[in-house]
């Protein structure tokens, strides 16, 4: 989670003849993708002083504090993501095919959830990660992209026990992400699980962690069909994409006793 893949740059698409405005944003948006952030800095500032009531300027705002981070002024781009918390910016402003809508204070308060973990400030962490999920919730009309958001939360939250010393309630965060679900990427889970388990447990009792997974295979139950793990305390289900099924008709607990071995972490840590 040091890039910043959760978060894309927002800039505009326009469809007539740009005005001077946002010719000016768009080069500005250029420069930072060049990575000539000083410059940027310049240009997107520049922009929100000669243009305070552009319909772009939320989107300066947010690039402005943006930038500052890509450069590693940290303490800059805190000030201007926590400035933006307060300003009255529309949420829905129209955004991008991917991401609709422009979520200011939304991606605002995930930055400085993510720096205030890499400051160690745990309770400025705690903070942020509310005001994201719930203060400033996200919002999305698909559910691929809820998924994602579910997953990028669990690795926040798991972030935070690690580092307030919780290393089980960390585990047992990330431990329903062990399995692609069809809907959305668990890559970053997995990494993050697998650092949290190498940092804090010994070798020896990793792998009895998933031993004991491997064992407790078991059928869901009457209620539910399929099949189910348990990883340090948690149940987990088995989703068939996961294991590149497709589906589970035929597949037996010895299809999945097997394919639960090449999974990446029982084939890494078993």
């Amino acid at each position: 989670m040091k890039t910043l893949s959760f978060l894309l740059f927002v800039c505009v698409t326009v469809c007539h003849a740009q005005t001077k405005p946002e010719q000016e944003f768009e080069t500005a948006v250029k420069l930072c993708e060049e990575e000539k952030f000083e410059e940027a800095v310049d240009a997107f500032t520049a922009f929100m002083r000669k243009y305070p009531k552009h319909e772009l300027k939320g989107r300066a705002h947010y690039n402005l504090a943006f930038t500052y981070r890509s450069m590693g002024n940290l303490q800059k781009a805190k000030e201007i993501f926590v400035a933006i918390l307060d300003m009255n910016y529309n949420e829905r402003d129209e955004n991008t095919l991917m991401e609709p809508y422009t979520l200011y204070k939304h991606h605002a308060s995930r930055q400085l959830a993510m720096i205030a973990l890499d400051e160690k400030a745990f309770d400025e962490a705690e903070k942020y990660i509310g005001y994201f999920d719930k203060k400033f919730p996200y919002q999305h009309f698909c559910g691929n992209e809820w998924a994602a958001y579910d997953i990028f939360k669990s690795i926040m939250d798991a972030k935070l026990h690690e580092g307030r010393k919780h290393r089980d309630l960390a585990v047992r965060e990330l431990a329903p992400h062990m399995f692609y679900n069809g809907l959305a990427r668990n890559d970053h889970a997995l990494d993050e699980l697998g650092g949290i388990l190498e940092r804090n447990f010994e070798p020896a009792t990793v792998r009895e962690m998933f031993s004991k997974a491997l064992a407790s295979l078991r059928t869901a139950g009457k209620k539910e069909s399929g099949y189910i793990i348990t990883f340090h305390g948690v149940d987990v289900p088995l989703s068939p994409y996961g294991f590149e099924f497709g589906d589970e008709s035929g597949r037996t607990i010895d299809d999945y006793r097997k394919m639960l071995r090449s999974h990446v972490l029982f084939l890494k840590y078993l």
